[in-house]
């Protein structure tokens, strides 16, 4: 059957030959001549765009400050001659108090909702007709020249579609607090006096107290959600006759072009700063009541009791600094390419005349890119430095047998900071992507000798898409608690009373001096990161060229290019630092006890110093990456030689790309430092009571107890779970099938059917998890002494204590899980075809040709088609 289309398609040839000849040898038509050159350009041009942008920015600053110079209280009732015998002439309960208090909060809250919904459609066609110019100016075919430079103009065809879409969701909030309690002097003083009467003492309560609380607190709650659908349709469609002329020329070239991106990007930076300080000069309890003969009865009753002592002293910091986000990014992109081309184009019928490039070219391009950032900052400061922290009870008792209350005195310094990261993010990207590519071009031989005919076709798909997620938290929080001096002291002063009826005791005394810094840094992270991306591209060119009847003529490169691209990336970022600090350095912390009299109660005395430190990130991370590609590439060529001696035809070169990538990253940073010292300068318990006249009745010995204590605890912790789950399905098929006939004289040539293929496949995914802990606990006090010195009386047992405790312990864990699934299929098929050359009889000489066409025509080329 080839062979037959072959013949045939011979004696057609050698029939055209020679109406062709016949019309060279006598002379050319005559027209008239046309100046103007004739040009039909065309130029579409489709553009759409949408930007939304959503910025919060938030700033909240507090700030309460108390300072009071001087806040004092005193009481001193004098009573004297009291008449009536066991009891009476009471006074009642004392309560003095001074408070400063500084309460600071900052908040800042945003509900944000970002939905963005784009809807774009581009239809584009063209349609073009040219027809090339008849005019002629020379008689002689081969000197003629063109009435037109060029007779026959470019026809260009020209069509863009763009279609744009940002999206931006800025959230910034800043929240700094700041509470300082910084009294000067705080002084309750209590002092009555009672003479000659046995009324009795109310209790006293006494206490000093400075307090600064701060808060700084971000919340944000976060939603985008991004839909865009996109649809561009391009045809064209270009015919084009050649010029009759010589020299003449005609040329059409179409561009198509489509390209669709969108953008989206989530941005939320949070800032909370906090600093409470708590800074009193001095705290002062004095209770000093003085009772002389107060007791004058000569019966058994027994009055004149001095009532419970409470004083206590208390400087006290709270900051805390807290950001919280919940992001959630879902972001959806459907994507629908199509472009069509075709072009047929005529060649010249005269010598020289040339048709020149039907370039069709054509570019698919689809881009998605989405970022998801969270910047947190937690920065909490509490500091607790009072100046002098003092209790002092120093009842006098003369000649007086009523009993002394219980005393109870206490010093304490806190100092308590929290720093907090919490963030809940979920990203989710979705992409459909189809791209559709089809070239037809149809190209005819020119009639004359020398003429050339060419078709490049190109064609270029692009996919692309790039997904992020960082996480950046950094929690830093301090505590310190630093009294200069904490002291206590009871010295109660009793004489002997004449007579033995009971009374003249003394209350059970407790007395305690403590410091204690707490510090917490946190960050929690929640990320969910899920990519779905689904792509298809076909490709499908189709080119057909005739080959030139002339001797030298010869039939161009049927050059076919076909590009295939693929490519996601995915990047999962977690950056976690938390650093705590806890300080616990008190200069001297004191307990005295000195009783000077009988009848004592129990004694405890304690001093402690603590720090407490605790640094802790944990994170959650979830990332799932699924691709499916399919790429379909398909190209035909056939291309006919030239039956002249000499004659070419040329390389109907065909090239297919297909290449699909993935990358995945998942990268978790921890580093958590915790730090806890306990440092107190001296730590320093006495007890030494007196006896000044031995007791009357026996008693009980009573135990002192004595402790020292200093500790130190620090806990550094990174925790981690990350699921990282990467799915890969791809297929890529392509064909190619070329078809060449030779030429069918001697020492014709045919080309090279030159087809190469390539199919690349590759997938990349990465998990690094770094985790950094350390933990250090100190614990030095100065100096721990416990010292028990009675003189007199009965001897008690003694219980004394120092401690020095540390406490360190840094923790890493880590569950990471990584599954990568890869299927990959390629279908790469090749056929080609290609005719060898035929000679021709010796008497048809080498070019240039030295007899007439029409000679040659009648002689050789009858021969050949039979």
């Amino acid at each position: 059957m080839k062979r037959c289309l072959a013949s045939l398609g011979a004696t057609i040839a050698v029939v055209l030959a020679i109406g062709a000849g016949t019309a060279f040898a006598g002379s050319p038509p005559t027209l008239t001549t046309t100046t103007p050159d004739s040009s039909l350009t065309q130029t579409q041009s489709s553009s759409q765009t949408e930007k939304a942008t959503n910025e919060v920015d938030q700033s909240a600053t507090s700030s309460a400050v108390s300072a009071p110079g001087v806040q004092s209280n005193t009481n001193a009732p004098v009573s004297t001659g009291g008449t009536s015998c066991c009891g009476g002439g009471g006074s009642g309960d004392v309560t003095q108090s001074n408070s400063s208090t500084a309460n600071s909060e900052a908040e800042n809250t945003n509900n944000s909702t970002q939905g963005i919904d784009q809807q774009q459609g581009s239809n584009q066609s063209q349609s073009g007709e040219s027809q090339g110019s008849g005019c002629c100016a020379n008689n002689d075919p081969k000197a003629a020249t063109s009435t037109n430079s060029p007779s026959q103009p470019s026809e260009d065809q020209s069509q863009t579609s763009r279609q744009s879409e940002k999206a931006k969701n800025d959230i910034d909030q800043n929240a700094g607090s700041e509470a300082t309690s910084a009294p000067g002097v705080q002084s309750n003083v209590n002092a009555p006096v009672r003479v000659a009467d046995n009324g009795d003492n109310g209790d006293v309560n006494q206490s000093n107290s400075s307090t600064a609380n701060s808060e700084a607190e971000n919340k944000n709650t976060s939603n985008q959600s991004i839909d865009q659908n996109q649809g561009s349709g391009q045809r064209q469609s270009s015919e084009q006759e050649g010029s009759s002329c010589c020299n003449g020329s005609s040329n059409d070239p179409q561009s198509q072009r489509s390209r669709q991106k969108e953008k989206a990007k989530n941005d939320v930076d949070q800032n909370a700063g906090s600093q409470a300080t708590s800074a009193p000069g001095v705290q002062s309890n004095v209770n000093e009541p003085v009772t002389v003969a107060s007791n004058d009865c000569y019966t058994a009753c027994v009055g004149g009791d001095g009532g419970n002592v409470d004083q206590s002293n208390s400087s006290t910091a709270n900051s805390e600094a807290k950001n919280k986000n919940h992001s959630n990014q879902s972001i959806d992109q459907g994507q629908w390419s199509r472009q069509g081309q075709w072009s047929g184009q005529e060649g010249s019928p005269c010598c020289n005349g040339s048709s020149n490039e039907t370039d069709q070219s054509q570019r698919s391009r689809q881009e998605e890119k989405a970022k998801n950032d969270v910047d947190q900052n937690a920065g909490s400061s509490a500091v607790s430095a009072p100046g002098v922290q003092s209790n002092v009870n120093a009842p006098v008792r003369v000649m007086s047998n009523g009993s002394d209350g219980d005393v109870n005195q206490s010093n304490s310094s806190t100092a308590n900071s929290e720093a907090e990261n919490k963030n809940h993010s979920t990203q989710s990207i979705d992409q459909d992507q189809g791209s559709g590519q089809h070239q037809g071009a149809e190209q005819e031989w020119s009639g004359c000798c020398g003429g050339s005919s060419n078709d490049p076709q190109s064609q270029r798909s692009s996919q692309k898409e790039k997904a992020k997620n960082d996480i950046d938290q950094n929690a830093g929080s301090e505590a310190t608690s630093a009294p200069g001096v904490q002291s206590n002291v009871n010295a109660p002063v009793g004489t002997p009373v004449t007579w033995c009826c009971g009374g003249g005791d003394s209350g059970d005394v407790n007395q305690s001096n403590s410091s204690t810094a707490n510090s917490e840094a946190e960050n929690k992270n929640h990320s969910t990161q899920a990519i779905g991306q689904d792509q298809w591209s076909g490709q499908a060119q189709n080119a057909e060229q005739e080959g030139s009847p002339c001797c030298n003529g010869s039939s161009g490169d049927l050059s076919q290019s076909q590009s295939n691209r693929q490519r996601e990336k995915a990047k999962n970022e977690i950056d976690q630092n938390a650093g705590s600090d806890a300080t616990s350095a008190p200069g001297v912390q004191s307990n005295v006890n000195a009783p000077v009299g009988d009848s004592y109660g129990d004694v405890n005395q304690s001093n402690s110093s603590t720090a407490s430190s605790e640094a802790e990130n944990k994170n959650h991370s979830t990332q799932w990456i699924g691709q499916d590609q399919g790429s379909h590439q398909v190209q035909s060529a056939e291309q006919e030689g030239s039956p002249c001696c000499d004659g070419k035809s040329s390389d109907p070169t065909q090239d297919q790309w297909s290449s699909q990538k993935e990358r995945a990253k998942n990268d978790v940073d921890q580093n958590a430092t915790s730090s806890a010292t306990s440092a107190p300068g001296v730590q320093s318990n006495t007890n030494a009571p007196v006896s000044v006249l031995e007791k009357c009745t026996s008693t009980e010995p009573k135990d002192p107890k004595q402790s020292n204590d200093s500790t130190a605890s620090s806990e550094a912790k990174n925790k981690n779970v990350s699921s990282q789950s990467i799915d890969q399905g791809q297929w890529s098929g392509q064909q190619q099938d070329a078809e060449q006939e030779a030429s069918g004289c001697c020492e014709g040539s045919s080309g090279d059917l030159s087809q190469n293929q390539s199919n690349r496949q590759r997938e990349k995914a990465k998990n690094d998890v770094d985790q950094n802990a350390t933990s250090t606990a100190t614990s030095i006090p100065g100096e721990q002494t416990n010292e028990n010195a009675p003189v007199g009386g009965y001897g008690d047992n003694v219980d004394q204590s120092n401690s020095s405790t540390a406490n360190s312990e840094a923790e890493n864990r880590n569950y990471s899980r990584q599954g990568i699934e890869q299927d990959q299929g390629s279908n790469q098929q090749q056929d080609a075809e290609q005719e060898v050359s035929r000679c021709c009889k010796s008497y048809c000489p080498p070019p240039p040709c030295s007899t007439p066409f029409t000679t040659r025509k009648g002689e050789g080329l009858q021969s050949l088609a039979a």
